[in-house]
């Protein structure tokens, strides 16, 4: 299925995914049959990094990352999700694998605590103040199947809602010198349909480095 992203139309900002596409049941589905996969180069150095330590997974649904990363015992793999999907996905916590809403103060539980969020922060009504918040406390920073620019501005995923386009000036910025800022962008926008021709809109990963 793809989605086509237009200029966005201001009259309504509902952020978030619309019911339609975002079905807990399915995502939890997801998650069970996931498998270890081939992870993508900044997957890989996230997954070398997060050895003994604590993730912060945004927008994470039933924690299926988790899973394609081969169910890591020595990781506390905490899901940051809606509180309705909270409640739902209760049934699959174990020893390292926990599920609440993104907590206002953000606490160090171990000596290395990573952030990853795939596809979603950028559906978020101010993803870069989540970055401000959670580099005081994390090491690493992943981002994957992100939208970027060269400007940060808002447009319309059809049928879904507004979505942030971030700048990677904007993100190292906010981040500021104690992180090396990385990112791999593809061609194209990816398997989104850019209908109003948006410039410079392309898909990718990013991934931040305490120095």
């Amino acid at each position: 299925m793809s989605r086509e992203i237009k200029k966005i139309n201001t009259s309504r900002l509902d952020f978030g995914y619309k019911k339609h596409l975002f079905n807990p049941k399915s995502r939890m589905k997801d998650a069970k049959k996931a498998k270890l996969e081939k992870l993508p180069k900044f997957g890989l150095e996230f997954k070398k990094r997060m050895k003994g330590g604590h993730v912060f997974d945004f927008g994470g649904a039933a924690g299926i990352d988790y899973f394609r990363m081969g169910k890591p015992k020595d990781v506390l793999w905490e899901v940051w999700e809606l509180p309705k999907n909270v409640k739902f996905y209760k049934e699959m916590e174990t020893d390292n694998l926990i599920f609440r809403t993104m907590p206002k103060v953000i606490k160090k539980s171990r000596e290395k605590v990573l952030f990853s969020a795939r596809g979603s922060l950028q559906y978020h009504s101010n993803p870069l103040e989540i970055l401000k918040k959670v580099k005081e406390v994390v090491d690493v920073i992943y981002l994957n199947e992100a939208h970027f620019g060269e400007k940060s501005f808002m447009v319309e995923q059809v049928g879904v809602g507004p979505i942030w386009i971030l700048s990677t000036e904007d993100i190292k910025k906010t981040l500021g010198k104690e992180f090396e800022v990385k990112t791999q962008l593809d061609k194209n926008p990816g398997w989104e349909k850019n209908e109003d021709n948006i410039k410079n809109l392309k898909c990718g990963s990013l991934i931040a480095i305490r120095k």
